[in-house]
């Protein structure tokens, strides 16, 4: 925290974000070493401030800095919805025509723009005045790849000039980075011929053509009929194929990517297939151990790049039809138990015996609150729809009338009612008391339910 008199508020920086910002700089002595108190919830206000932070930080105006900290925290992030125009400043890319509608909010001009090599390439948006809605066309909700070309952008030391011409040509694509797939989309495949393995022709603009990588691409994109979705498409489970095609970029090893990509060739389908959690599941791709199963998903989003992923025994092995196995590594708790092991506080002895126990637990307790919640189903829930139902035949009865001087009996108390909604009211009440007379399911569920929390 900065030291006491520095600002008039306060804010909180993380050590890593200290070191990277202010070690060595000139704020680095107006920071202070502040202990969290326990029952208080802390976020580095440095980090949520974006890279203008970073720029003021390292121009030295502390003034500007406390004041931008201040303001930044007051905006939040952008989600790239709705606003109305008077709620911020707005911007848009260079040459844009103003038809277009293009818009970048204040919150992205600061954090990727201002005081950039990258300032140039927008302006402001002429028609300020407008009381109108408007949504930030930068958001990483909108378009992921805008937001991260700038980096690979960064990295290739790209000018002004041809990275605003790179903007407009990822804007002339399809966006990607969805979670629904592209209809018909045109995809580049690498020249190593590796199936089923090809990326959209915005990531190819965002990323190949920026970062110098269009050598391992064909020149040409081909048309792939149907629903599909792009190799560096982030916003769906795969195997990690982007953060591989940047350890290339760095490295200059592209054998590092090529390896990664082959997996395409023998993935189930992409997206991954959902993990079934809790849930058994037949059939699938398995890998781990047989003490500890890890599904196609978690294998690959998760445990392949792991230290002891080269050693499991199961690599991809296919499932019977009728057999059924739970993934050992779908919950945190899990996941972080096998962490321990990679970074050797426990030895995979002791991983693996205490999965053959959870499995052990898991076959007694789970089919019990499976049948259990049948029950709640079939009493509680339905003993409270039967409330609802009597309810809104007693208000039926009230406002509804049949023939003058007919009556209707009930045949369990005798009541007369003016319409036949009074008899059903009744009994759906009568139906209702005799579930919640039955011994609520719910409190054995909860304390089934706690203990398999024990192992999880």
């Amino acid at each position: 925290m900065p030291r006491a008199g520095e600002t008039d508020g306060r804010h909180a920086v993380c050590e890593a974000c200290f070191e990277d910002t202010f070690v060595g700089g000139p704020f680095e002595a107006r920071y202070a070493i502040a202990e969290q108190p326990a029952d208080l919830g802390w976020c580095c206000d440095v980090w949520d401030a974006g890279g203008f932070a970073h720029r003021l930080a390292l121009k030295g105006d502390w003034a500007s800095y406390v004041d931008h900290l201040s303001r930044r925290g007051l905006m939040g992030a952008c989600d790239g919805q709705f606003k109305m125009v008077q709620e911020t400043r707005w911007w848009t890319v260079r040459g844009m025509e103003p038809n277009s509608n293009f818009h970048i909010c204040e919150l992205c001009y600061m954090d990727m723009f201002k005081d950039t090599r990258w300032e140039g390439v927008v302006e402001p948006f002429a028609d300020q005045g407008v009381s109108s809605e408007r949504c930030c066309d930068w958001s990483p909700s909108k378009n992921l790849n805008l937001s991260t070309a700038i980096s690979a952008a960064d990295r290739r030391k790209m000018g002004a000039e041809e990275f605003r011409r790179t903007i407009f040509a990822i804007l002339s694509k399809p966006a990607c980075g969805g979670r629904e797939p592209l209809q018909d989309g045109r995809y580049y495949s690498l020249r190593a011929s590796i199936p089923n393995f090809d990326i959209c022709e915005s990531c190819y603009e965002s990323y190949v053509v920026p970062l110098g990588a269009r050598q391992f691409f064909a020149d040409t994109p081909t048309v792939v009929p149907g629903a599909g979705f792009c190799c560096f498409n982030r916003a769906v489970p795969q195997p990690q194929y982007f953060p591989r095609f940047i350890d290339a970029v760095q490295s200059g090893d592209w054998n590092l990517f090529l390896e990664r990509a082959r997996i395409a060739a023998s993935l189930t389908s992409l997206p991954l297939p959902p993990c079934a959690g809790i849930d058994a599941k037949q059939g699938g791709r398995w890998w781990g151990w047989p003490d500890c199963t890890i599904c196609e998903h978690c294998y690959y989003t998760f445990a392949m790049d792991t230290k002891f992923a080269s050693e499991m025994p199961l690599q991809g092995m296919v499932g019977g039809a009728e057999e059924s196995r739970i993934c050992s590594l779908f919950s945190d708790g899990q996941r972080r138990r096998y962490m321990d092991v990679c970074a050797g506080k426990t030895s995979l002895e002791q991983f693996l015996g205490f999965c053959r126990e959870r499995a052990a637990q898991w076959e007694v307790l789970w089919p019990a609150i499976q049948r259990l919640q049948v029950q709640v189903s079939n009493t509680y829930w339905r003993a409270q729809n039967l409330r609802i139902l009597a309810h809104s035949a007693r208000m039926g009865n009230a406002i509804t009338f049949g023939s003058p001087g007919t009556t209707y009996n009930s045949t369990t108390t005798g009541r007369q009612y003016n319409s036949f909604s009074g008899v059903q009211a009744e009994q759906y009440d009568a139906e209702a008391a005799a579930l919640e007379r039955m011994p609520d399911p719910r409190a054995e569920q909860a304390g089934l339910l706690a203990k398999w929390g024990e192992w999880e």
